[in-house]
Protein backbone atom coordinates (compact mmCIF):
# COMPACT_ATOMS: atom_id res chain seq x y z
CA UNK A 1 0.00 0.00 0.00
CA UNK A 2 1.61 3.19 -1.24
CA UNK A 3 0.18 5.57 1.38
CA UNK A 4 0.38 3.37 4.47
CA UNK A 5 0.86 5.41 7.64
CA UNK A 6 0.10 8.72 5.93
CA UNK A 7 -2.60 11.21 6.92
CA UNK A 8 -4.29 13.16 4.15
CA UNK A 9 -6.64 16.14 4.25
CA UNK A 10 -8.84 16.20 1.15
CA UNK A 11 -11.13 19.17 0.48
CA UNK A 12 -14.30 18.92 -1.56
CA UNK A 13 -15.16 15.34 -0.62
CA UNK A 14 -18.97 15.34 -0.91
CA UNK A 15 -18.77 13.57 -4.26
CA UNK A 16 -17.00 13.38 -7.58
CA UNK A 17 -13.21 13.56 -7.64
CA UNK A 18 -12.89 14.26 -3.91
CA UNK A 19 -14.94 11.21 -2.95
CA UNK A 20 -13.06 8.99 -5.38
CA UNK A 21 -9.73 10.23 -4.01
CA UNK A 22 -10.78 9.61 -0.41
CA UNK A 23 -11.73 6.03 -1.21
CA UNK A 24 -8.57 5.42 -3.23
CA UNK A 25 -6.32 6.94 -0.56
CA UNK A 26 -7.81 4.71 2.13
CA UNK A 27 -7.42 1.66 -0.10
CA UNK A 28 -3.74 2.60 -0.36
CA UNK A 29 -3.40 2.71 3.43
CA UNK A 30 -3.93 6.40 4.25
CA UNK A 31 -6.00 7.94 7.01
CA UNK A 32 -8.20 10.69 5.58
CA UNK A 33 -9.79 13.88 6.84
CA UNK A 34 -12.78 14.81 4.70
CA UNK A 35 -13.47 18.55 4.43
CA UNK A 36 -16.60 19.95 2.76
CA UNK A 37 -19.56 22.25 3.41
CA UNK A 38 -21.99 19.63 2.06
CA UNK A 39 -22.61 17.59 5.20
CA UNK A 40 -24.84 15.00 3.57
CA UNK A 41 -22.48 14.25 0.70
CA UNK A 42 -19.40 14.27 2.90
CA UNK A 43 -21.01 11.93 5.45
CA UNK A 44 -21.99 9.59 2.64
CA UNK A 45 -18.34 9.52 1.57
CA UNK A 46 -17.38 8.69 5.16
CA UNK A 47 -19.85 5.80 5.13
CA UNK A 48 -18.34 4.51 1.90
CA UNK A 49 -14.88 4.67 3.48
CA UNK A 50 -16.30 2.48 6.22
CA UNK A 51 -13.32 2.76 8.58
CA UNK A 52 -14.01 5.34 11.32
CA UNK A 53 -10.58 4.81 12.82
CA UNK A 54 -9.07 5.96 9.53
CA UNK A 55 -11.51 8.75 8.64
CA UNK A 56 -12.83 11.98 10.10
CA UNK A 57 -15.48 14.12 8.39
CA UNK A 58 -15.38 17.81 9.23
CA UNK A 59 -17.71 20.48 7.93
CA UNK A 60 -15.18 22.98 6.65
CA UNK A 61 -15.73 26.22 4.78
CA UNK A 62 -12.36 26.96 3.23
CA UNK A 63 -13.43 30.56 2.62
CA UNK A 64 -13.13 31.03 6.39
CA UNK A 65 -9.67 31.20 7.96
CA UNK A 66 -11.08 30.38 11.40
CA UNK A 67 -12.97 27.36 10.10
CA UNK A 68 -9.88 25.99 8.35
CA UNK A 69 -7.83 26.33 11.54
CA UNK A 70 -10.55 24.69 13.65
CA UNK A 71 -10.78 21.72 11.29
CA UNK A 72 -7.01 21.37 11.15
CA UNK A 73 -6.87 21.30 14.95
CA UNK A 74 -9.45 18.49 14.94
CA UNK A 75 -7.34 16.53 12.44
CA UNK A 76 -4.26 16.94 14.59
CA UNK A 77 -6.15 15.78 17.69
CA UNK A 78 -7.31 12.61 15.93
CA UNK A 79 -4.28 11.69 13.84
CA UNK A 80 -1.41 13.75 15.25
CA UNK A 81 0.06 14.68 11.86
CA UNK A 82 -0.68 15.81 8.31
CA UNK A 83 1.39 14.30 5.50
CA UNK A 84 -0.75 15.19 2.48
CA UNK A 85 -2.96 18.17 1.71
CA UNK A 86 -5.11 17.75 -1.37
CA UNK A 87 -6.74 21.04 -2.36
CA UNK A 88 -9.58 19.70 -4.45
CA UNK A 89 -12.50 21.97 -3.49
CA UNK A 90 -13.80 24.56 -5.94
CA UNK A 91 -16.93 26.64 -6.22
CA UNK A 92 -17.88 25.37 -9.71
CA UNK A 93 -20.89 27.66 -9.88
CA UNK A 94 -20.32 30.95 -11.69
CA UNK A 95 -20.33 29.75 -15.28
CA UNK A 96 -20.94 33.11 -16.97
CA UNK A 97 -19.33 35.35 -19.59
CA UNK A 98 -17.63 38.57 -18.50
CA UNK A 99 -20.56 40.95 -18.87
CA UNK A 100 -22.79 38.72 -16.75
CA UNK A 101 -20.17 38.17 -14.04
CA UNK A 102 -20.77 40.41 -11.03
CA UNK A 103 -18.17 41.40 -8.47
CA UNK A 104 -19.89 38.98 -6.08
CA UNK A 105 -19.61 36.13 -8.60
CA UNK A 106 -15.93 36.88 -9.21
CA UNK A 107 -15.07 37.21 -5.53
CA UNK A 108 -16.94 34.05 -4.57
CA UNK A 109 -15.20 31.92 -7.21
CA UNK A 110 -11.71 33.14 -6.35
CA UNK A 111 -12.31 33.13 -2.60
CA UNK A 112 -13.05 29.41 -2.62
CA UNK A 113 -11.18 27.96 -5.58
CA UNK A 114 -7.96 29.96 -5.27
CA UNK A 115 -7.79 31.81 -1.95
CA UNK A 116 -9.39 28.90 -0.10
CA UNK A 117 -6.63 26.59 -1.31
CA UNK A 118 -4.04 29.16 -0.22
CA UNK A 119 -5.62 29.33 3.25
CA UNK A 120 -5.37 25.56 3.60
CA UNK A 121 -1.72 25.57 2.54
CA UNK A 122 -0.84 28.38 4.91
CA UNK A 123 -2.46 26.47 7.78
CA UNK A 124 -0.90 23.08 7.03
CA UNK A 125 2.65 24.05 6.06
CA UNK A 126 3.78 24.80 9.65
CA UNK A 127 2.94 21.18 10.52
CA UNK A 128 4.92 19.78 7.58
CA UNK A 129 8.02 21.94 7.69
CA UNK A 130 9.44 20.78 11.07
CA UNK A 131 9.37 17.21 9.75
CA UNK A 132 10.96 18.20 6.44
CA UNK A 133 8.39 16.18 4.51
CA UNK A 134 4.96 16.58 3.01
CA UNK A 135 2.91 16.60 -0.16
CA UNK A 136 0.54 19.30 -1.37
CA UNK A 137 -1.71 18.55 -4.33
CA UNK A 138 -4.18 20.72 -6.21
CA UNK A 139 -7.01 19.97 -8.58
CA UNK A 140 -6.86 22.54 -11.37
CA UNK A 141 -8.40 21.91 -14.79
CA UNK A 142 -7.50 21.80 -18.44
CA UNK A 143 -9.40 25.10 -18.43
CA UNK A 144 -6.40 26.60 -16.66
CA UNK A 145 -4.70 26.40 -20.08
CA UNK A 146 -7.58 27.01 -22.49
CA UNK A 147 -10.98 28.65 -22.10
CA UNK A 148 -14.51 27.64 -22.92
CA UNK A 149 -17.25 30.20 -23.51
CA UNK A 150 -19.08 31.51 -20.47
CA UNK A 151 -16.69 30.27 -17.79
CA UNK A 152 -14.50 33.30 -17.17
CA UNK A 153 -14.16 33.38 -13.36
CA UNK A 154 -13.71 29.61 -13.18
CA UNK A 155 -10.96 29.61 -15.81
CA UNK A 156 -9.14 32.49 -14.10
CA UNK A 157 -9.36 30.79 -10.70
CA UNK A 158 -8.00 27.52 -12.06
CA UNK A 159 -5.20 29.35 -13.86
CA UNK A 160 -4.31 30.96 -10.55
CA UNK A 161 -4.13 27.53 -8.94
CA UNK A 162 -1.29 26.63 -11.30
CA UNK A 163 0.77 29.63 -10.25
CA UNK A 164 -0.05 29.11 -6.58
CA UNK A 165 1.32 25.59 -6.82
CA UNK A 166 4.43 26.64 -8.73
CA UNK A 167 5.19 29.39 -6.23
CA UNK A 168 4.77 27.02 -3.30
CA UNK A 169 7.00 24.46 -4.99
CA UNK A 170 9.75 27.02 -5.49
CA UNK A 171 9.55 28.13 -1.85
CA UNK A 172 9.13 24.78 -0.13
CA UNK A 173 10.40 21.89 -2.26
CA UNK A 174 13.97 22.58 -1.03
CA UNK A 175 12.55 22.03 2.47
CA UNK A 176 11.06 18.64 1.65
CA UNK A 177 7.53 19.62 0.59
CA UNK A 178 6.53 18.40 -2.86
CA UNK A 179 3.81 20.43 -4.61
CA UNK A 180 2.00 19.31 -7.74
CA UNK A 181 -1.18 19.87 -9.73
CA UNK A 182 -3.61 17.55 -11.44
CA UNK A 183 -5.44 19.18 -14.35
CA UNK A 184 -8.39 17.00 -15.29
CA UNK A 185 -10.33 17.34 -18.48
CA UNK A 186 -14.10 16.83 -18.45
CA UNK A 187 -15.03 14.40 -15.69
CA UNK A 188 -18.38 12.70 -15.12
CA UNK A 189 -19.17 14.22 -11.72
CA UNK A 190 -22.16 16.05 -10.20
CA UNK A 191 -20.58 19.33 -11.37
CA UNK A 192 -21.62 18.30 -14.87
CA UNK A 193 -25.25 18.36 -13.75
CA UNK A 194 -25.18 22.17 -14.00
CA UNK A 195 -24.54 21.96 -17.74
CA UNK A 196 -25.95 18.53 -18.59
CA UNK A 197 -29.17 20.05 -19.92
CA UNK A 198 -27.42 22.73 -21.98
CA UNK A 199 -27.97 21.58 -25.55
CA UNK A 200 -24.79 20.18 -27.05
CA UNK A 201 -22.49 21.08 -24.11
CA UNK A 202 -21.53 17.57 -23.00
CA UNK A 203 -21.26 16.32 -26.57
CA UNK A 204 -19.11 19.36 -27.36
CA UNK A 205 -16.55 18.80 -24.60
CA UNK A 206 -16.43 15.06 -25.30
CA UNK A 207 -15.78 15.78 -28.97
CA UNK A 208 -12.74 17.83 -27.94
CA UNK A 209 -11.16 14.80 -26.22
CA UNK A 210 -9.19 12.22 -28.17
CA UNK A 211 -10.69 9.26 -26.32
CA UNK A 212 -14.30 10.20 -26.95
CA UNK A 213 -15.73 10.16 -23.41
CA UNK A 214 -15.79 11.86 -20.03
CA UNK A 215 -13.25 10.75 -17.45
CA UNK A 216 -14.33 8.66 -14.47
CA UNK A 217 -13.47 10.18 -11.06
CA UNK A 218 -11.44 7.13 -10.10
CA UNK A 219 -9.14 7.76 -13.07
CA UNK A 220 -8.20 11.08 -11.50
CA UNK A 221 -7.87 9.48 -8.06
CA UNK A 222 -5.28 6.97 -9.26
CA UNK A 223 -3.09 9.81 -10.53
CA UNK A 224 -3.50 11.58 -7.18
CA UNK A 225 -2.30 8.47 -5.33
CA UNK A 226 0.79 8.34 -7.52
CA UNK A 227 1.64 12.00 -6.90
CA UNK A 228 1.06 11.64 -3.15
CA UNK A 229 3.25 8.55 -2.90
CA UNK A 230 6.99 7.96 -2.88
CA UNK A 231 6.64 6.73 -6.46
CA UNK A 232 6.63 10.45 -7.31
CA UNK A 233 9.52 11.38 -5.02
CA UNK A 234 11.28 13.37 -7.79
CA UNK A 235 8.13 15.08 -9.05
CA UNK A 236 7.44 18.61 -7.85
CA UNK A 237 6.36 21.94 -9.27
CA UNK A 238 4.60 20.33 -12.21
CA UNK A 239 1.16 19.77 -13.68
CA UNK A 240 -0.15 16.37 -14.73
CA UNK A 241 -2.96 16.71 -17.24
CA UNK A 242 -5.54 13.93 -17.18
CA UNK A 243 -7.70 15.23 -19.98
CA UNK A 244 -8.23 12.46 -22.49
CA UNK A 245 -6.05 14.35 -24.95
CA UNK A 246 -8.13 17.56 -24.90
CA UNK A 247 -5.13 19.88 -24.77
CA UNK A 248 -3.44 18.06 -27.62
CA UNK A 249 -6.42 19.07 -29.72
CA UNK A 250 -7.17 22.48 -28.23
CA UNK A 251 -3.78 23.98 -27.66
Amino acid sequence: MRLKGKTAIITGTAGGIGRACALEFVREGARVALWDIDDAGMNETAKLVGAPEDCIALRTDISSEDNVCQSLAAVMRKFGQVDILFNNAALNRNFKPALETTDADWDAELNVTLKGAFRCCRAVLPHMLPRGAGVILFTASYLAFVALPGMLAYCVAKGGVLQLARGLAVDYSPKGIRVNVIAPGPVDTPVMDAVRDVPGFIDGVVAKTLVGRLARPEEIARVAVFLASEDASYVTGTVVTVDGGSLARLG
